[in-house]
């Protein structure tokens, strides 16, 4: 009788707790058990394999940045740039992109870096563009660069005075417009060989240099870029034959029409000649060319569309007509090799302006 009465009161007591709302403390238990869990399952092991990464990351950085001549300072002070990136930090050394973002970001938070900043340049071989790369920053206008300053609709001849980390300096060539500070200006400039550029900017002080009018502007992170072919030309010397034709026919030509020159860039669209001899040479007039570019004989008509004369030589722009799509893909399949090779000894610090894997062929 006991036991069975025994028996009921732990019966009771069983349902009662069991359709009984969890206490405080319980809640308190399981949430402390679940995020421990969280912690020591996920959360910790991703903060210590972000450590891991990180300290990895720094160590190549700082041991590249060694192998390249900057000092334990240079190393740290961009380190602070890339260490939050997701990208390969490394890449600082080699992409100009990153490191002119880079600069950018340090020049705005401590103008005292400046001079760091062009020392770094200068070792990462950084301080020009090499022709076959774009113009991305302000900061890679090549000194006495000109152009137009673009003010109040009037247009002013102008050329690059002064380039510093901080401002770019420029001087307007041949008149006296009154501007001021804090006057919006736009510079725009041709890049030969490459492309139409431009950018705006509020003028940050005015001077005098030599009777010319000098405009301080602050430097733009992204400079505006009109493609003004519509194919990549590429610089060469390539040994080239040529003729003008009077009646588009190649049937009644001698070798002796011949004239020997060179080719100084070419494209799928065309080419530029050059050539010591004097000849009349007209816009319009058709020519017969014959070259070898990666081990075929090329024979193409073409157009002349431009000419340039000086004393020794004469220069002149033509534009392919009919070329044959087999030439076409030497040619693109040249330029793109081409380009490689040269980013290549550019990344390296082998290639020097002017410079071109391609001669002679």
């Amino acid at each position: 009788m006991l036991w069975a009465q025994g028996s009921f009161e732990v019966f009771r007591e069983a349902s009662r707790k069991m359709f009984e709302g969890p206490s405080l403390w319980d809640i308190l238990f399981v949430v402390g058990g679940f995020l421990s869990v969280v912690l020591f399952l996920i959360v910790l092991p991703y903060v210590i394999s972000r450590y891991l990464n990180l300290r990895e990351k720094k160590a190549k950085f700082f041991s590249v940045g060694r192998s390249l001549g900057l000092s334990e300072e240079e190393i740290s002070v961009f380190w602070e740039c890339v260490k939050g990136t997701d990208y390969e930090a490394t890449k600082l050394y080699t992409s100009k992109p990153i490191f002119e973002k880079c600069v950018s970001m340090l020049v705005k938070e401590d103008p005292t870096k400046v001079d760091m900043v062009g020392r770094v340049r200068r070792k990462l071989n950084f301080d020009y563009v090499p022709w076959f790369l774009p113009l991305s920053t302000s900061r890679e206008i090549d000194l006495y660069q000109t152009g137009f300053i673009i003010y109040n609709r009037d247009a002013y001849p102008a050329a690059v005075w002064e380039r510093t980390e901080g401002e770019l300096h420029i001087a307007i060539l041949n008149d006296r417009p009154r501007i001021n500070p804090n006057n919006r200006v736009k510079f725009s400039f041709t890049r030969e060989d490459d492309a139409r550029y431009y950018f705006e900017a509020d003028v940050l002080d005015v001077y005098m240099d030599r009777g010319k009018v000098v405009l301080i502007l602050p430097h733009v992170d992204k400079l505006n870029r009109i493609q003004l072919r519509e194919h990549i030309r590429w610089r060469v010397k390539l040994p080239v034959q040529f003729t003008m034709l009077e009646d588009g026919s190649v049937k009644e030509l001698s070798e002796e029409s011949f004239i020997e020159g060179m080719i100084q860039d070419i494209s799928v669209g065309g080419a530029k000649v050059c050539t010591p001899r004097v000849l009349d040479l007209k816009t319009g007039q058709k020519v017969f060319l014959r070259f070898d570019l990666s081990g075929v004989r090329m024979e193409v008509f073409g157009e002349v569309r431009n000419t340039q004369r000086s004393t020794e030589r004469l220069c002149f722009g033509l534009k392919f007509e009919n070329l044959k799509k087999e030439y076409e893909e030497v040619i693109r399949r040249f330029i793109l090799e081409e380009q490689r090779k040269t980013l290549r000894a550019y990344r390296m610090g082998k290639f020097t302006e002017g410079s071109s894997s391609s001669e002679p062929l």
